[in-house]
C-alpha cells in the first residue's frame, strides 16, 4: 500500500474518530439537559418568610425576556434572610431602571430552587460589568459574603409591578439532539464520499 493511502487512511479514521466522540459528548448532553427539564417540571413552589436585604440587590445583565427572548433586560437579585440563613432571591426580568425602584418591604416569597450555574471550559469571562451593582455571570459570593447551600430561589410570584416573576427555564435540550445528528451526518458522509471517489477512478 502506498504511503499516500496509509496517510488517506489514517485521517479518516482519526476524522471518524473524532465525529462520533462529539456525536456521543452531544448525546451526553442532551440527556443531562432532558433530564433538568424534567426536574424544573416537577419542582412544586415552596413559600418562606424573612426579611428583603434591599441595599444588596443586584443586577443579572443579558437576559432574555421570558415571554419575548429577543428583548434583554435584567434578573433581579435580592438577598433574603430567614430565621436560619440567607438565600438568594431571583425576582424575575425587568427592563434596565435604577434598582432603588425594585426595593420590597413584604415578609414572604414563593418560588422554586435552582441551582448556581457553574463555569465549564478554560475560556471565563469577568463576573461583573464595569458597573459593580450588574452582573455578568451569577457568582453568589458577588451579592451575599457568606451564602449556604448550593441554590438560590426563583420566584413564581410578583415582588414588585416593574418585574415579570417567571423562572428561567432549563437550556433547550433539542439543540444538543441537532448537533449530534449533524456529527453523525459527517461521520456517515465522509466514507461514502470516499467510496465513491475511490471506485470512479477505477473505471
Amino acid at each position: 500500500m502506498r504511503r499516500r493511502h496509509i496517510f488517506l487512511l489514517l485521517l479518516v479514521v482519526g476524522l471518524e474518530s473524532l465525529f462520533l466522540t462529539l456525536a456521543h459528548w452531544q448525546w451526553q448532553r442532551y440527556q443531562q439537559r432532558l433530564s433538568e427539564v424534567a426536574a424544573f417540571q416537577q419542582q412544586t413552589p415552596i413559600t418562606l418568610s424573612g426579611t428583603f436585604l434591599n441595599a444588596q440587590t443586584k443586577a443579572l445583565d443579558n437576559q432574555p425576556n421570558p415571554t419575548n427572548p429577543e428583548k434583554i433586560g435584567w434578573r433581579i437579585l435580592t438577598p433574603f434572610q430567614t430565621a436560619s440563613q440567607t438565600i438568594i432571591i431571583e425576582r424575575g426580568w425587568a427592563t434596565p431602571q435604577p434598582l432603588t425602584n425594585f426595593t420590597i418591604s413584604q415578609t414572604q416569597i414563593t418560588g422554586i430552587w435552582q441551582p448556581f450555574p457553574q463555569r465549564k471550559g478554560w475560556l471565563k469571562g469577568p463576573d461583573i460589568t464595569i458597573n459593580p451593582n450588574q452582573l455578568a455571570f451569577l457568582n453568589p459570593s458577588l451579592i451575599i459574603s457568606t451564602t449556604t447551600g448550593t441554590h438560590y430561589l426563583a420566584a413564581t410570584t410578583t415582588t414588585h409591578p416593574n418585574l415579570q416573576a417567571q423562572p428561567q427555564p432549563p437550556f433547550n435540550p433539542q439543540r444538543h439532539l441537532s448537533y449530534c445528528l449533524q456529527w453523525l451526518a459527517l461521520a456517515l458522509t465522509l466514507p461514502i464520499l470516499l467510496l465513491t471517489t475511490y471506485f470512479r477512478r477505477k473505471k
